[in-house]
Formats: C-alpha cells, structure tokens, sequence
C-alpha cells in the first residue's frame, strides 16, 4: 500500500490512519485461530425441522453432519425440501430425527474419490433428513440439477 504523510483526515495523517488499520489487521489475523478454535460449536450446528413426540419441530441448534463426505457420499447445502406423507407419519427411528426425503440444493464437500460430482454443481435426490440446513447424501441417489427448473421444482422430484 501507498502510504503519504502529506493529506491530513480530520486532523489525523493518512499515515497515522494506516498504522492503526494495519495493526487492526495484524491483530485479527493473530487472535482469529484463538477465537475461532473457541467458536466451534457455532460452525457444527444447523436449522433443521425434527421429529419430536409433539409432532415437527424447528430448531436451530441440530448437529451439523461431518464435512468430509466419505466414499460414495456428499455434503449438500439444502436450498429446497419436499415434504410428503411419509416424512411425518412414519416414526423417528425409522427415517431419523430430521424429517424430508426428498432436496435440491448445492455440493458443498465432496470426497477425493468422487468423479461425477464437483462443490458448486447443483444436485436434486432422495436422501432421510433433507428439511435442514446441510444433508449427508449418498451420491448413487443424487443427480445434477437441469438447469430450466429451480431448486423448488427439482426438490418436488423424487430421484
């Protein structure tokens, strides 16, 4: 950066102004792996809609899955869910605690032996727990996103 000591800002030196900025920046940099590692229960939780014995329920404090996909899965980040009789009438410990079958949304994680899918692509499929934020989907029963529909009619598909 170029730093000039000759324009004044409100009485303080461009100078001046660009130190202070530049420790501001240095600090941030050096206290963010602190704060960050200490944050880490806000990065592992999501939105999702569960099952309760009251019936659906909203939370924002789910677990959020993993985000290294093993082999033959994908992270996918729900941007529509479909709900369908199944998903409420069927009980929690046949389907899980998240409700939704069927989603669309876009890859976030992928594993290093995926081939047909890449982060970024947007995908539609069948997976249990898709009325949340992120899903843990198998990739056999996902498939790209046709780019003439939107991820609200792609997730009223069933794969």
């Amino acid at each position: 950066a170029v730093v000039s000591t000759q324009s004044t800002w409100g009485g303080v030196t461009m100078y001046t102004a660009s130190l202070a900025a530049l420790a501001v920046g240095l600090t941030s940099w050096w206290v963010w792996p602190y704060y960050s590692a200490s944050q880490t229960q806000i990065f592992s939780e999501m939105k999702a809609c569960v099952r309760s014995s009251n019936g659906p329920s909203f939370t924002d404090k789910h677990p959020r899955p993993s985000s290294t996909p093993t082999a033959g899965e994908l992270l996918v980040k729900v941007r529509a869910a479909a709900i369908n009789p199944v998903d409420y009438k069927l009980p929690k410990m046949m389907l899980g605690p998240v409700m939704g079958l069927d989603f669309a949304g876009v890859v976030e994680a992928v594993p290093a032996t995926e081939s047909v899918f890449k982060v970024g692509d947007e995908v539609y499929g069948t997976t249990s727990g898709s009325m949340a934020e992120y899903a843990m989907c198998k990739a056999a029963s996902t498939a790209l996103k046709p780019k003439d529909l939107t991820f609200e009619e792609a997730a009223a598909f069933h794969r």
